[in-house]
């Protein structure tokens, strides 16, 4: 699951998932390396990533964001 085996995933999530595959992808981390900063497993990472699993919980979000240098804001939308 490391760098070497990266590819475009067939089936990434809409929205958050896919923005967060992005910012790892053009990451210096590994599966691994992001896991250990993170706290979240490296499977539930490629779960998020490559199977479309949604049910990720928000501070798992969160964990990983801040390891890839991001933080996760509401923003009031007016319609």
């Amino acid at each position: 699951m490391g760098r070497a085996k990266r590819q475009e995933p067939s089936c990434l999530l809409p929205g958050i998932m896919t923005d967060m595959y992005k910012l790892f992808r053009d990451s210096k981390y590994t599966y691994k390396t992001l896991a250990a900063k993170s706290g979240v497993s490296q499977h539930t990472l490629y779960k998020w990533f490559f199977r479309g699993v949604g049910n990720a919980s928000i501070g798992n979000i969160e964990a990983v964001a801040d390891v890839l240098g991001y933080e996760l804001q509401l923003v009031r939308v007016v319609k």
